[in-house]
């Protein structure tokens, strides 16, 4: 009834355009018939279109007939055809249409090569473009499973076709990813079927078919997705080999993909974690990697899917994977001790007598004699595998590496001075940025750990950025690691800065020696790093000049990066720099403020660029407007105010204008006062909520402190225009409008038509306000400190006894719930 409702009633421009469009196709030449196709496939994606059953029939023997076509254009446009017939067509054709494309994909004739091809883009494309909550979504997957699952279901001694069950496995895999639910009523036929394929040590394209019944479990029951694990389980225990390898893989891929299992999912997952590190262990010689990766990636997925039914193994999966971490059957590497103390002296006091014996140990490590150049050498793999793994166990239990931490830190740590393999020492990287970010979150006693650690990590990172042979890749990583180490560590990276600098400078340096390989990537994240070490200074502590000069020129320099990225984090550095600046390095406050107003003035750049341009402009004349000069002073607002008429810039502009008003220093904004207001209150009349709480907040710094570059009728101007804000409608909004309108009238009595406004059109609107149930907060604050304002302004009308009686009037009661706060 359902699929009847969403059925098609001739709605076509008639007869006539069908008749057209099937005549096109017809034809014999190629171009008619492929202008009549794509007259055909604009009809059926049309919302309108509408057919009745005849129709519909005659459509889609068409489609159909067209999937044949000598010409590929024609047939890949019928193609395009079959997802929008089907969305809309009745159960009979969907079955006729898969019934015909399922035809077409168990064609093996050479000849019928395209046919083939058209029968496998079309059931990947019906399936793809199909999704699981259209109506059709069931009628199409009741009516495929069983299909694509008769290609190799139960065909133990005749093996299909290779090329064929690599796609049917694909299609399932796609249908039971996009359809999973849908398929319930098959999930037990399909998952049997796949798992038999899985046994029959004949069989081709396993690891597709193991791929497709982890896609399935996705939306498989806890109760069919602990029974599919127990099944693997039995497999990894009877089998023996390389097979084992798939059943381990198996394992895995059923952990990370079965997210909707409950319980009785994840004890079968603990069940298995103490089975699968055991064969883990029992795996001996290069021709067991593959099964020991295969293990370890399990055990990573156990961790990370189910760790509370997984903790009481998680610290021998944990000793198990740390153990491999330095597996190399081609390195005769000794890895105890692998942090070796001696090598901290990067950057440190016995810096070159330090650096000559890593040197020295690094030959030793990479010697002739000892490693052998193997080019089908795997073993990275299985180091990649149990990094990663040791990562997920640390993230499940932080008990756990608590226990362990020392041990941990130095043999990952040790891992980046000896790796070969880039693509491991990456993970390093990403696992210690995973160890750090968890001890930062659980507890003391391993924040403090890894407190004591930050110094090695930055050890370890500088000597990446400084080998001439890192690529940009691992440069990049090690700098994300000492950003996220800075960043979840407040603090740690003070004692390394005398190493840190000078790296920082060699990746920043715009004529340095590695320039030529440094990609944009590895310059953003240095930028970033640069501007979290400025912006985490501690505020009365010194900065060390010499810090500030080795960066700031190649922090400058990067402002003006063609590459917006680059740019714009480099604004961002500049802006953290510049409370350094105004305390210890002042002599930088003119190449500070020329590298933002440089950007702020250009056309034809980022937005991003723009925002972080603007922002450190208002911030270097806010905060280094009197070292600045009175010109540069000028300019800056100048640019500013200019910024404030394009709409995307205007917010920027706005909250920079607003910082400079609101600045301790009282700076001679002059001119730029009055044409700050004029513009900024014309703002409250706009929509864009955050563009008028911005203009509030410095309309209110600019009278309150600089009044005497305002003349009355701006400010009248102003109050006026915030005065239609006092409403309950939006508190935050009335809020900062009453303290624009308490600033007017505290600063002075040069303001009388201001003055005026306030007691005609604001102060009806407070008392209105305050009747109002829903005040709170910053408006019932500014409520009140405004009508203390009125009192001391002594105006007439709005002395104490005046507000107080019109305060207690009932008669603007009516509808409200009472005076606000009682």
């Amino acid at each position: 009834a359902d699929r009847k409702s969403h059925g098609r009633t001739m709605t076509m421009s008639g007869s006539a355009a069908l008749g057209a469009i099937l005549e096109k196709i017809s034809s014999h030449d190629k171009d008619y018939r492929y202008m009549g196709t794509s007259d055909l496939l604009a009809e059926l994606s049309k919302d309108s279109f509408r057919a009745t059953p005849d129709v519909e029939r005659k459509v889609t023997e068409v489609v159909l007939k067209q999937l044949d076509d000598q010409s590929a254009d024609v047939s890949s446009l019928a193609i395009k055809c079959i997802p929008p017939l089907v969305k809309g067509a009745s159960e009979k054709t969907t079955e006729t249409v898969i019934d015909a494309l399922c035809a077409k994909l168990a064609m093996t004739a050479k000849s019928d090569s395209q046919r083939r091809d058209a029968g496998v883009i079309g059931l990947k494309s019906l399936v793809a473009e199909l999704g699981d909550s259209h109506p059709a979504s069931g009628a199409v997957a009741a009516s495929l499973a069983p299909k694509l699952v008769a290609f190799f279901a139960g065909k133990s001694t005749d093996e299909p076709d290779a090329a064929i069950v690599g796609d049917v496995l694909d299609i399932l895999r796609a249908a039971a990813t996009s359809h999973g639910r849908a398929m319930a009523s098959h999930h037990a036929a399909t998952r049997d079927a796949l798992l038999a394929y899985l046994r029959n040590d004949g069989r081709v394209a396993k690891k597709r078919a193991a791929q497709c019944l982890a896609a399935l479990a996705a939306s498989f029951t806890d109760a069919a997705a602990a029974s599919t694990v127990d099944d693997v389980l039995g497999e990894l225990n009877a089998h023996a080999g390389d097979e084992r390898a798939l059943w381990a893989w198996l394992l895995g891929a059923l952990a990370r993909s079965a997210a909707a299992a409950g319980l009785e999912f994840s004890r079968s997952i603990a069940r298995a974690a103490p089975i699968v590190a055991d064969v883990c262990e029992r795996c001996v010689g290069e021709e067991e990697e593959p099964t020991r990766e295969a293990c370890l990636q399990a055990l990573e997925a156990f961790a990370a899917r189910c760790p509370g039914e997984c903790a009481v193994h998680l610290a021998r999966v944990q000793t198990l994977a740390l153990d491999l971490t330095s597996y190399d059957p081609n390195c005769d590497d000794d890895d105890e001790g692998d942090d070796d103390e001696s090598d901290d002296g990067v950057g440190g006091e016995n810096n070159g007598d330090d650096d000559d014996a890593d040197e020295d140990m690094d030959d030793d490590e990479y010697g002739d004699e000892e490693y052998s150049d193997d080019e089908d050498d795997s073993s990275w793999k299985i180091r990649r595998a149990a990094v990663k793994t040791v990562a997920a166990a640390c993230r499940a239990s932080p008990m756990t590496l608590e226990s362990n931490f020392e041990k941990i830190a130095s043999k990952m740590l040790g891992r980046l001075r000896r790796e070969r393999e880039e693509s491991v020492k990456l993970d390093v990287f990403e696992a210690l940025e995973d160890i750090v970010a968890t001890c930062a979150r659980h507890g003391e006693t391993l924040e403090a750990a890894a407190r004591a650690c930050a110094p090695r990590i930055v050890r370890s990172c500088v000597r990446s950025l400084v080998d001439a042979n890192a690529g940009a890749k691992t440069k990049t990583a090690a700098l994300r690691l000492t950003r996220e180490t800075a960043s979840h560590l407040p603090g740690s990276l003070e004692s390394s800065l005398p190493a840190l600098v000078p790296a920082f400078g060699a990746v920043l340096a715009p004529n340095g020696p590695s320039q030529a390989s440094i990609g944009s990537a590895l310059k953003v994240e240095a930028l970033a790093l640069a501007g979290l070490a400025f912006s985490s200074r501690p505020e009365n502590t010194p900065t060390d000049p010499a810090f500030v000069d080795s960066l700031a020129p190649h922090v400058f320099a990067a402002a003006g990066d063609k590459y917006y990225k680059v740019a714009a984090e480099a604004l961002r550095a500049c802006r953290a720099l510049v409370p350094i600046v105004a305390r210890d390095a002042r002599w930088h406050a003119a190449a500070l403020a020329e590298a933002a107003m440089s950007r702020v003035g250009a056309t034809d750049q980022d937005q991003e660029v723009k925002d972080a341009a603007i922002s450190c402009a208002g911030a270097a004349a806010a905060t280094l407007g009197d070292v600045m000069g009175a010109s540069d002073l000028k300019r800056c607002l100048g640019l500013l105010l200019d910024r404030l008429k394009n709409e995307i810039t205007r917010l920027a502009a706005v909250k920079a204008i607003g910082r400079v008003a609101k600045s301790e220093l009282r700076l001679d904004v002059g001119d730029a006062a009055a044409s700050a207001v004029d513009a900024l209150a014309g703002f409250l009349r706009k929509t864009n909520r955050p563009l008028r709480q911005a203009s509030l907040g410095a309309l209110e710094a600019l009278v309150s402190k600089h009044s005497g570059s305002l003349s009355d009728a701006e400010v009248t101007a102003a109050v006026v225009e915030a005065a239609a804000l006092v409403t309950d409608g939006d508190l935050a909004i009335a809020g900062s409008a009453l303290s624009l309108a308490a600033s007017s009238v505290k600063v002075s009595k040069r303001f009388p038509n201001a003055r005026a406004a306030v007691c005609e059109r604001t102060l009806p609107a407070a008392l209105e306000l305050v009747r109002s149930p829903l005040m709170q907060s910053h408006a019932l604050h500014a409520l009140t400190s405004f009508f203390a304002a009125l009192v001391a302004a002594n105006l007439p009308g709005s002395k104490a006894d005046d507000l107080l009686e019109r305060l207690m009037d009932p008669s603007g009661q009516s509808g409200a719930g009472g005076v606000a706060g009682g």
